[in-house]
């Protein structure tokens, strides 16, 4: 059996999760752009290789835009490579093209998306209707989270939703964690504190991150010290919110990647996650699998991994919410084991399966 998805510059796990999905299906992908807007070195020719266990195609150079979506030529593959599966992800042009040919050429149309109505509640009305256009094609819904089985539900209630959540290569991330120093070791390397509580924080400086509502739960907290790790626009702002409240117990790192940043996943014990919106969030995940309980907000995807008392806490980003930190401190150790056990199982294998099974694979 064939299956094709349509997929913007992939990362690095989604190649590792297509080679997977590849032992299984004769798989292609089709690239729509030469790399993500916001990871330029990640260029979608290089997980091209004769290894692979799938296929890919390229439509479009540089990051993705609009001219690279609307390539005509996407009618020309689909018409080559005749699949009986077509995934596509999220409601973009793509998706509209394959649910107009979709009983044409004869293939199940699957949209896998992580939407929630917090990110698409202001579209516009074309949008809207280009969405219920292609939900009349659509045989089923793969959802990201809770959040996201809501949103489409709503949207297309006769449309058939199951949910695979999103994860990372557990594997990788624990081999790369156990290969560093010891925490104590990795906290002198990295100048933090040896008998603080380290809060961690990773994402952009931007408004929807919310981070100001983190450093306000810092007054009210003895002994913990909050490291924010990224880049943006409201780094000033910050920096001048910190002054002006005299929050010594904040520090900002600029963005790390790889290596780097898992350090500061190991050398800290609890990761917040309090963003007033977000589709998913990748960071929580890598948090778990790092042994780090996770304060989630509720407006987030990520929010589906966490239970309350259990892995951590999912709070109202727009609320107080220093006295759950306080509750994970008081149990630290159970907390973070709790941590590591519950995304254990949610592996990208473990994500495969799901796959077969939601999509009915070994029956077409």
């Amino acid at each position: 059996m064939k299956v094709v998805i349509l997929h913007p510059p992939i990362y690095p796990v989604d190649h590792k999760f297509f080679n997977l999905l590849g032992k299984f299906v004769d798989l292609v992908v089709y690239n729509f752009g030469a790399y993500p807007k916001l990871h330029t070195t990640w260029k979608s020719s290089g997980f091209d290789s004769k290894e692979n266990s799938y296929k890919m195609r390229f439509f479009g150079k540089g990051a993705i835009d609009l001219k690279t979506q609307s390539n005509p030529l996407l009618f020309a593959y689909l018409l080559k490579d005749r699949p009986d599966v077509v995934i596509s992800v999220a409601f973009w042009i793509p998706s509209l093209y394959a649910s107009l040919v979709k009983n044409i050429l004869n293939f199940k149309f699957v949209i896998k998306t992580d939407a929630i109505d917090a990110t698409d509640k202001n579209i516009s009305n074309f949008r809207y209707k280009m969405r219920k256009l292609i939900c009349k094609n659509t045989d089923t819904f793969i959802s990201a989270s809770d959040l996201t089985t809501e949103y489409l539900t709503n949207l297309c209630s006769k449309v058939r939703v199951d949910k695979s959540l999103q994860t990372i290569d557990i594997g990788e991330w624990k081999s790369s964690i156990e290969k560093l120093s010891d925490k104590a070791s990795l906290r002198e390397e990295l100048e933090i504190h040896q008998d603080k509580t380290i809060l961690l924080g990773v994402g952009g400086f931007t408004y929807k991150k919310n981070w100001i509502a983190v450093f306000k739960q810092m007054k009210f907290l003895q002994d913990c010290i909050f490291i924010l790790i990224g880049h943006g626009e409201d780094k000033e702002k910050y920096e001048d919110y910190i002054a002006e409240h005299n929050l010594e117990n904040i520090k900002i790192l600029s963005r790390k990647d790889g290596l780097e940043l898992v350090k500061y996943y190991k050398a800290s014990d609890i990761f917040i996650f309090a963003s007033l919106y977000d589709q998913f969030g990748y960071v929580v995940p890598e948090a778990l699998a790092s042994k780090l309980p996770v304060i989630c907000s509720k407006s987030t995807g990520a929010s589906s991994l966490i239970t309350n008392g259990y892995n951590g806490f999912v709070v109202d980003p727009q609320q107080e919410f220093y006295k759950e930190i306080n509750k994970i401190i008081l149990n630290l150790k159970t907390f973070q084991n709790n941590a590591y056990n519950s995304i254990k199982d949610i592996s990208l294998e473990s994500k495969v399966k799901e796959y077969i099974k939601i999509l009915d694979l070994e029956k077409i």
